[in-house]
């Protein structure tokens, strides 16, 4: 099995950013770690795939709104013919950090998934109903 040569530290720190505390585990830090604008939430798996669920994408930009900050998912494969990290991002943020690239901005200065989603706060109190209401997993 190949091993991480990373971990969420040395991703963190590779990236520029700074590991959370006790990796996201606090009410008030959560994720693995946030670099600029963007909250990273780190999975690794050793199987030959990996499935972003609608709840996991969800918690993720709900933790992300509650520290203003824009939800970014880093997936470790660790099986594959070579270990790769992938992260996937909202098309919305994928625009935004090609516009400051263009204009050669800096990427922390982008505007948050907060900011882009206030005038939608239905869809926001209907996410977080739904997040309450789902079963847990047994």
């Amino acid at each position: 099995m190949a091993k991480d040569p990373y971990g969420e530290k040395k991703a963190a720190k590779k990236l520029g950013g700074k590991p959370q505390l006790n990796s996201g585990r606090p009410w008030y830090s959560k994720g693995d770690f946030v670099v600029g604008q963007d909250l990273f939430d780190r999975k690794e798996t050793d199987a030959n795939s990996f499935s972003i669920t609608e709840p996991l994408w969800m918690k993720l930009v709900l933790d992300s709104i509650r520290m203003s900050k824009n939800p970014v998912l880093q997936i470790f494969f660790k099986k594959w013919g070579f270990p790769t990290t992938l992260v996937v991002m909202s098309e919305e943020r994928y625009e935004e950090l090609v516009r400051l690239a263009e204009r050669g901005a800096q990427v922390t200065e982008g505007s948050t998934v907060g900011e882009v989603l206030h005038n939608k706060e239905e869809r926001i109190s209907g996410l977080l109903s739904a997040l309450k209401q789902e079963k847990p997993r047994r």
